[in-house]
């Protein structure tokens, strides 16, 4: 495998909590081990703050100054590391940066994205390798979100964008609209979609009037709706060169994935590829437990989202990417127009073979909100089977669908038991001898 098949591992190095952050289908986040590990970050960290001092005849710096990074283990190489350093002069002139967990959102939301310093570091099969990388820039990124027949959610990513393009960060967002795609809709429906978007973008654009690049803009496409093409429709209509963003309609993302989605890309040297945390049904979630149901959203913005009771990390999922419109430009030529639902994984595949550097790891700010899925034969036989396949996964993790079956055959007593345990700890279920058995269960039955 080349390095860039290898994830990277999320460093959250904030004044109060510290951990690594990994795909997977448990937890997100576990705290750094103590021992080596520990040893090993501060070591990490108290080497990249020595290299500003060096480079700059500035003032001895500290750990307090680190606000992040990332790191991966690359067999026979060894490890690297990209530390994130406060920038002094941007943060004596009021910046602030989303990770300092001391901070609340509000405050947060009320100030500038931070400008920082890269550090890298290598550790090969020997002693460790320090390198200054640069300074990250409050550069454009575009986004580029195909679209059809998603009028909720279209709403709620506007809003969104409309809060987080009021904040002095260059931001901009082309919508790429097709005229059919699944389900279909008749005349009337399409009309009043028709108008309803209109409406949405006119109204963001009235708000974000003023800006020299437009903030917000529509655009048309003709044919069956596929995501592939409304990049490339998007891309060929866009002049200035900047970081391109890769979205669709239900994503949640804010101020610290833009961070990291400026950091992590490069023209010509790296592209983003963040692993996206896909959220179950909430109805079903909640419904199996008993509790009240809480939207996606609501837990998003409250920070209660990333448990495996309320979604998955889409690990095998290349559908939300970060790259310069150059470096897009360059490795889709090839496909030309003829282009399907696969872009996304075929352009992975030719930056993972190419010198540019892919960054992969899961970012905790970046989610998929859960919708209805309706599958429709017409699609064909492949697309069809895989949107069965993504419609059974995403409404719930293996214990609810477990639950929800058990109820439903009727074990009633055992599941009620189980429940109250359930509810007693939280979703987390606790270690098997803290489960109380019913009363008319065997000596081996399992809970």
């Amino acid at each position: 495998m080349r390095p860039s098949q290898y994830p990277w591992i999320q460093l959250h190095y904030g004044h109060y909590r510290r951990h690594l952050l990994e795909a997977g289908y448990g937890w997100a986040s576990r705290p750094i081990a103590a021992g080596h590990e520990a040893t090993e970050i501060q070591r990490v960290v108290h080497e990249a703050s020595m290299v500003l001092p060096k480079l700059q005849g500035a003032a001895g710096r500290s750990g307090t100054d680190c606000i992040g990074g990332r790191l991966r283990y690359l067999p026979g190489l060894g490890v690297e590391y990209e530390v994130y350093l406060r920038d002094r002069v941007a943060r004596n002139s009021g910046d602030v940066s989303p990770y300092d967990d001391e901070l609340t959102s509000k405050e947060i939301s009320s100030k500038p994205v931070l400008t920082h310093h890269k550090v890298l570091l290598q550790r090969p099969m020997g002693d460790l390798e320090v390198e200054y990388v640069g300074r990250t820039s409050s550069q454009l990124v575009h986004i580029i979100l195909p679209y059809y027949n998603r009028l909720e959610a279209l709403e709620r990513f506007l809003t969104r964008f409309v809060q987080m393009a009021q904040k002095p960060q260059p931001l901009a967002l082309t919508i790429v609209r097709f005229s059919s795609g699944f389900p279909r809709m008749d005349a009337d429906e399409e009309e009043n979609d028709r108008q309803r978007v209109d409406n949405l973008v006119a109204n963001a654009a009235r708000e974000l009037g003023g800006a020299v690049v437009p903030p917000v803009r529509l655009l048309e496409a003709d044919g069956m709706f596929s995501a592939g093409r409304g990049w490339l429709t998007a891309a060929e209509a866009t002049a200035e060169d900047g970081i391109v963003m890769l979205a669709h309609v239900d994503l949640l993302f804010g101020d610290s994935f833009l961070q990291r989605c400026r950091a992590n890309t490069e023209s010509g040297r790296r592209a983003y590829y963040p692993i996206t945390f896909s959220t179950y049904n909430p109805r079903v979630v909640y419904g199996v437990f008993k509790r009240k149901v809480r939207s996606v959203v609501e837990n998003y913005d409250s920070g209660r989202l990333h448990q495996p009771e309320l979604g998955y990390w889409l690990d095998k999922d290349y559908g939300v990417s970060c790259q310069h419109l150059s470096d897009f430009r360059r490795f889709s030529d090839p496909f030309g127009g003829s282009v399907d639902h696969d872009l996304d994984i075929m352009l992975y595949e030719r930056y993972v073979k190419s010198r540019v550097d892919v960054i992969r790891m899961p970012d905790p700010d970046l989610v998929q909100v859960h919708h209805r899925v309706t599958c429709f034969r017409e699609m064909g036989k492949t697309e069809y089977n895989s949107c069965l396949k993504a419609k059974a996964m995403n409404e719930a993790s293996k214990l609810e669908w477990g639950l929800w079956v058990y109820k439903n055959l009727g074990d009633t007593d055992e599941i009620e038991k189980f429940l109250e345990v359930v509810n007693k700890f939280g979703f987390t279920v606790p270690p098997k001898e803290g489960i109380i058995a019913p009363a008319n269960a065997t000596k081996d039955t399992h809970v």
